[in-house]
């Protein structure tokens, strides 16, 4: 008798604790693209920057971890792509959606 009691109690720790555990990684997944955004998007529209020759300029962007959980996606609003030297300011790519 004492040992079932004793197998109920630890069956009901291990579900607190894994409920717990899934309750706050679902917090966080929601929560980091909200505190680090900025960053991610500052991050983002350098490496663009670098790595094309061109200038990329986008005003709005949407983060999210759950959409394509779990890889990160990041929607961009009003992408303007603009041609460096020899044609300094020839607009390549402009994308303007609501």
């Amino acid at each position: 008798m004492m040992k079932d009691k004793n197998q109920t109690s630890l069956g009901k720790k291990i579900l607190k604790w894994a409920a717990i555990t899934i309750l706050v990684l679902l917090i966080a997944l929601i929560s980091v693209p909200f505190l680090f955004k900025d960053k991610i998007v500052k991050m983002v529209s350098n490496t663009i920057n670098n790595n094309v020759n061109a200038t990329v300029t986008f005003k709005e962007t949407d983060l999210s971890l759950l959409r394509n959980f779990p890889l990160a996606s990041l929607k961009v609003n009003d992408i303007n792509v603009t041609n460096k030297a020899p044609f300094l300011g020839d607009t390549l790519f402009n994308e303007k959606r609501t």
